[in-house]
């Protein structure tokens, strides 16, 4: 049953081509309202592991085979550089790769396919809409009082951006919010926030962090926002590292490259006639983001998704997967 249903969703996302050049080709742009719906479960999380989350929605079949590799009893017991060599052999995107250490994060994109498709869409699209969609919403939870420095993270204002840092560099807390809270009086009441964790009663006090996560260095440190540019630069020598050898990176940033440059692929509107997009809704957002129900005073049928809090976590070495603090 299993594999049918991984055969059943591998046609799926293959059934239609999806450009990444399709503003050229007559592709509708996402409006900043669906950029920020879309962004806000993620925009307050560190810099770096924002950025391989962007660049792996576009790879949503490796994002899942990882979910589901990880999960297996043999490889959720592995961390550290134990973990980093069980992956070597693996032709997955370094960004998939460097996101296996966070099973949460693997799990919730796992969960929320329609939700990794449309933001990989955003992505590949429109770069530099999503960063200053990011940065949009990081202004709105620095104004709200809600995204300051702490143990845990350092917040840097100036320059081009707001960004995110970890205060130990060692370490990685992964803040889990509300995004109906995080950000203040959320600008589009009729059209809430996608909530890609479950909200919580400590959620109401700002941000909530599990257990640290600790850095694997091999997984670590090849990628970071050019905020000025709105792009992420990449340290090309160790992507190939992490990559493998099983395909190529040939500048500075990040662009999507590999299966041969065959085209990201999701799904029309037209193959799914029962699925209706809110009105406004950009085409080029997966039409399973939404649903027929939604509609505009109508809260986002996604918006409290079931599931379990982020609690299970490595910590790179340590071995330890349970635990959770309130900051």
């Amino acid at each position: 049953m299993r594999m049918r249903a991984m055969v059943f969703l591998v046609f799926m996302l293959l059934l239609s081509p999806f450009s990444a050049n399709a503003q050229t080709s007559g592709q509708n742009p996402i409006s900043p309202r669906d950029l920020d719906r879309m962004v806000a479960p993620i925009a307050l999380y560190p810099d770096e592991l924002l950025s391989q989350i962007l660049m792996a929605s576009t790879y949503p079949l490796e994002v899942i085979e990882a979910a589901r590799w990880v999960k297996q009893p043999d490889n959720a017991i592995l961390t550290g550089d134990d973990l980093a060599s069980a992956l070597e052999d693996k032709d997955w995107d370094p960004s998939v790769k460097s996101l296996v250490p966070f099973p949460d994060i693997l799990g919730r994109m796992n969960d929320n396919i329609d939700w990794m498709q449309a933001l990989g869409n955003a992505f590949l699209n429109q770069q530099g809409a999503v960063m200053n969609s990011v940065q949009r919403l990081r202004q709105r939870a620095l104004a709200a009082g809600t995204l300051d420095s702490n143990a845990q993270q350092m917040v840097i204002t100036g320059g081009d951006a707001i960004e995110i840092e970890p205060s130990d560099s060692d370490m990685i807390y992964v803040p889990q919010y509300d995004p109906g809270i995080a950000y203040g009086s959320w600008p589009y009441p009729t059209y809430p926030p996608f909530y890609l964790f479950p909200p919580a009663p400590g959620y109401a006090t700002g941000l909530y962090y599990g257990s640290g996560i600790a850095v694997i260095g091999t997984l670590w440190g090849w990628n970071n926002f050019d905020w000025g540019r709105r792009r992420i630069s990449i340290d090309r020598e160790r992507y190939r590292r992490i990559e493998g050898g099983h395909g190529r990176m040939d500048n500075d940033f990040w662009e999507r490259y590999r299966r041969g440059g065959v085209d990201y692929r999701t799904l029309r509107q037209n193959q799914h006639p029962a699925r209706t997009l809110a009105p406004g809704l950009s085409p080029a957002i997966s039409p399973g983001f939404l649903s027929p129900a939604e509609k505009p005073g109508a809260a986002h049928p996604m918006a409290h998704p079931q599931g379990r809090k982020d609690g299970e976590r490595k910590d790179g070495g340590q071995g330890k997967r349970e635990g959770e603090d309130r900051k």
